[in-house]
């Protein structure tokens, strides 16, 4: 008896227009994370706010991410799919408009806190409907497809953000995100099927549990980071003691039938592997932009649109690449394209180390072979999860992969801030992140061990009898 039976597939046509309207879903929660980024010095001067008070329009949005997302499974279950994901969209749609009719600093972070809610809710939802729109061997392909459009999106948000700044002003941004939530959710009204009860969906929420991991999580990102304008020792040590008891909280806890993540799930071997490779990617994917982002100006003295330029090879190769990687993983398993993309990354990490202070041009070839390594990377994983579990399961399943990768994500930026910390005084700035992006490196390849432990015909959706 197959473990995931394959659900009752919808006719083709329909079944693609809910792939479309997902896709759309995609495009409206992956623009908030990057479009902001080049406005914040117009938001600054608008507010005549400090580096310090801004920084909470990012901080905010990631602390609520952090802190909410193992209840989006939860609710990805227990709520009908449809309501849920139409109910964030709309959520997105009237933040994205409260933030550009924003009569201060203050309204704006509330209004990016709240978009994060809806946010947070939206990748467990799409999983589910694709999950179970289609069959688990066409799963990949579908995936792939998903992955590149959510590439695609980050790749053209900072170009569109800077480009709606420079033409009207920083507010246009979130009129034309209120303007895209709108249109897709027209969309959906039209193209998300209804989903079938649950078999769990009266499962409860243990608020203790959820209390521990939420404060536990956003605690120890204020630890890693600091809080926003504040270097404090103190406030550092007073989050990682609620960090820590927040994490004993949720331990204590963890095995109650109404435990907010559900720690069974993890008996299956791929979703354990998937999120075992979670943590080593956002290391090294976050921590080499962060450090590349910040040696490139100073080694090769490059303005900021010429470092978006040297780095844009990386997105643009992993864009093109995407696609490609779901067929290769429906055909061949996911544990080999995974463990190839990590080499490939080392490669490039290493590289980079040495050839930074060699130019632009060798540091954008290196770029392009790091977006193969990142696309080969990333799709493994997502296929892994959601062929791991029942339809009804894999948005749980994407919450346990969201937490882990966002934690390895904020470790990687604030482990390689410690690291450059560290080396800077012994071996002087340059070697310094020539040290850091090594050790990058290394951590893709110890990433290697979990992705070659993948079940590949489970990940192609073969299941033995």
């Amino acid at each position: 008896m197959s473990p995931n039976p394959s659900p009752q597939a919808a006719p083709p046509p329909a079944r693609w227009l809910v792939v479309a309207a997902v896709l759309a879903a995609t495009v409206v929660e992956d623009l908030p994370s990057s479009i902001l980024t080049v406005a914040l010095p117009d938001v600054m001067r608008d507010f005549s706010a400090s580096v310090a008070q801004v920084e909470w329009v990012v901080s905010g949005r990631t602390l609520t991410l952090a802190a909410l997302t193992p209840l989006a499974g939860w609710l990805s279950v227990r709520w009908e799919r449809r309501r849920l994901l139409l109910g964030a969209i709309l959520l997105m749609g009237m933040t994205s408009l409260a933030a550009a009719l924003a009569p201060g600093l203050p309204w704006l972070v509330l209004a990016r806190v709240l978009e994060a809610v809806a946010t947070c809710v939206i990748t467990p939802a799409c999983m589910v409907m694709l999950a179970s729109a289609f069959a688990p061997h066409e799963r990949p392909r579908v995936m792939g497809t998903w992955l590149f459009a959510s590439t695609a999106v980050r790749l053209a948000a900072p170009l569109l953000g800077g480009v709606l700044t420079q033409w009207a002003s920083w507010r246009a941004i979130f009129l034309v995100m209120a303007g895209l939530c709108l249109l897709t959710w027209a969309a959906g009204l039209r193209a998300f099927p209804a989903s079938p009860p649950a078999a769990d969906q009266d499962r409860a929420l243990d608020p203790w549990g959820f209390l521990g991991l939420a404060s536990g999580l956003g605690a120890s990102l204020l630890a890693a980071r600091g809080w926003p304008g504040s270097a404090s020792g103190e406030a550092r040590l007073v989050a990682l003691a609620v960090a820590l008891a927040g994490g004993a909280l949720f331990a204590l806890r963890a095995r109650r039938p109404d435990a907010v993540l559900d720690v069974g799930l993890l008996r299956h071997r791929n979703l354990a592997l998937a999120l075992l490779m979670a943590p080593f990617r956002g290391f090294v994917l976050m921590g080499s932009v962060f450090l590349l982002s910040l040696h490139l100006p100073e080694s090769l003295g490059l303005t900021p649109p010429e470092v978006a330029l040297v780095l844009m090879p990386a997105t643009l190769v992993a864009a093109a690449v995407t696609p490609g990687v779901g067929w290769l993983v429906g055909r061949w398993g996911a544990r080999w394209p995974a463990a190839l993309g990590g080499v490939l990354v080392a490669l490039s990490l290493a590289g980079l180390a040495r050839a930074v202070p060699s130019g632009p041009v060798e540091v954008a070839l290196l770029q392009a072979l790091r977006g193969a390594g990142v696309a080969l990377l990333s799709t493994p994983p997502y296929v892994a999860v959601i062929n791991a579990l029942p339809a009804a399961q894999a948005g749980a399943g994407a919450s346990w992969h969201g937490l882990a990768y966002g934690l390895g994500s904020t470790t990687g930026v604030a482990g390689c801030a410690a690291l450059l910390a560290w080396l800077e005084p012994t071996l002087g700035r340059a070697a310094a992140f020539q040290g850091a992006l090594r050790f990058t490196a290394l951590i893709a390849l110890l990433g290697l061990i979990p992705a070659l432990l993948l079940d590949d015909p489970q990940t192609r959706g073969v299941h033995p009898a």
